[in-house]
């Protein structure tokens, strides 16, 4: 019982841990929540997964901004990839077959 009160306690720890750093994230790259996906927690040693629509001139820079905040950080070890085509964004809507936006997440 004291074994998994622990992992919980540890398992919240890490969601708001994760909850801070998609809240410092979005303002470092100063993203309209609107365009920002996320994903909390998708697994033990994954802590966020995030991918911002942003306009193709910003990108280059957001990613730039985005490695220097993670330079920073000393308990999270951060992967950036894209920029990634808009339709990423995308998703399918399988009542109607039509985009919906919100398909899968790219990696952040």
């Amino acid at each position: 019982l004291e074994e998994r009160q622990a992992r919980w306690s540890a398992s919240d720890a890490r969601r708001r841990r994760a909850a801070e750093l998609v809240e410092r994230l979005v303002a470092t790259l100063a993203a309209e929540p609107a365009l920002v996906r996320h994903e909390i927690c998708s697994s033990e040693r994954v802590a966020v997964s995030l991918a911002v629509l942003s306009p193709t001139d910003q990108a280059l820079d957001q990613i730039a901004s985005l490695r220097h905040f993670l330079a920073d950080l000393s308990d999270v070890t951060g992967v950036v990839n894209g920029p990634w085509p808009p339709y990423t964004f995308a998703g399918i809507d399988e009542s109607a077959g039509v985009s919906a936006g919100s398909g899968p997440r790219p990696p952040a």
